[in-house]
């Protein structure tokens, strides 16, 4: 993957098995591989759209108050700095048809807007 002025929204997408919302702006992205593949997501999109994407990830909706302990992952990138605040929902899962694990965070914004952070990686 790569930073947000060269990032790949199609590459990212394939990678997590599901297309990002229609309205997604500011969209960062950063990953790596070695014995597994990891990718880390950033963007923001109208939050019943940020909502959805979350809950086709988890399977479920994501849970009011659910912390899914993101920060750790990308430590020393600039951009990545996720936190849960009121009204945030999130929640982690596996998908082994995909051999995906995801962790996910919805963060309400103002204005009907929310910030999505997603890790996602090979397991």
């Amino acid at each position: 993957m790569a930073s947000a002025d060269s990032i790949d929204p199609a590459a990212v997408e394939r990678f997590i098995g599901e297309p990002l919302p229609r309205g997604a702006t500011a969209i960062r992205s950063d990953g790596e591989s070695g014995v597994d593949t990891r990718t880390l997501l950033r963007f923001d999109a109208p939050l019943v759209d940020a909502t959805g994407f979350a809950a086709r990830l988890l399977g479920r909706d994501p849970k009011p108050g659910e912390d899914p302990v993101l920060g750790h992952f990308g430590t020393g990138i600039d951009w990545w700095s996720p936190a849960a605040g009121p009204g945030s929902a999130g929640g982690r899962a596996d998908d082994r048809a995909r051999n995906r694990s995801y962790r996910v965070l919805v963060v309400p914004k103002q204005g009907g807007m929310a910030t999505v952070w997603l890790v996602a990686f090979s397991s």
